[in-house]
């Protein structure tokens, strides 16, 4: 025994909502919002200091872009990774939803904790060496810029958390 739509009621209505109870392609905005501002804190970070000499007489600044030594610095890394979460990030505001959304971000969350961590400890060890070199009268501390790109990475990884996969 075999019954109609019509007995039981027709055919199901589209509906405004999905799955996950917000309307379509605004399922990924959230996300997408924290990891476009951890994001642009990554970029900021690239250009704000990382390193800071004292006495000021000696003093500047070494930001993300150049090294203690006048290398190529750790910057240019997390500037390429600024550039992929900003990418990721706008398919997650654009209403993409995805496992692979989701781990690019975390993949981007980790490298650029990793990056940070590694210059953060490269800065620790040079204060190391100078004050040892100078008797504590030339220092060297790690810049506010570092703590600017932690917190972006914390914000990326927030939005890898919200970030929601297909229903599927």
């Amino acid at each position: 025994m075999t019954e109609s739509l019509e007995s039981v009621g027709g055919p199901l209505r589209p509906t405004s909502e999905d799955a996950f109870g917000r309307p379509p392609g605004t399922e990924n905005r959230r996300a997408g919002t924290a990891a476009l501002l951890g994001a642009a804190l990554l970029a900021a970070a690239t250009f704000l200091p990382w390193a800071t000499y004292r006495p000021d007489v000696v003093g500047h600044m070494v930001t993300g872009w150049r090294d203690a030594a006048g290398g190529v610095g750790d910057g240019f890394g997390l500037a390429a990774v600024a550039i992929v979460t900003a990418i990721v990030a706008e398919r997650c505001l654009a209403g993409r939803t995805g496992l692979g959304l989701q781990r690019w971000l975390w993949a981007a969350s980790v490298a650029a904790v990793v990056v940070l961590v590694l210059s953060w400890w490269r800065v620790v060890d040079a204060r190391d060496r100078i004050v040892g070199l100078t008797d504590g009268l030339v220092m060297v501390r790690p810049g506010w810029g570092l703590f600017v790109g932690l917190v972006g990475a914390a914000l990326v990884a927030l939005g890898a958390r919200w970030c929601r996969v297909d229903p599927a």
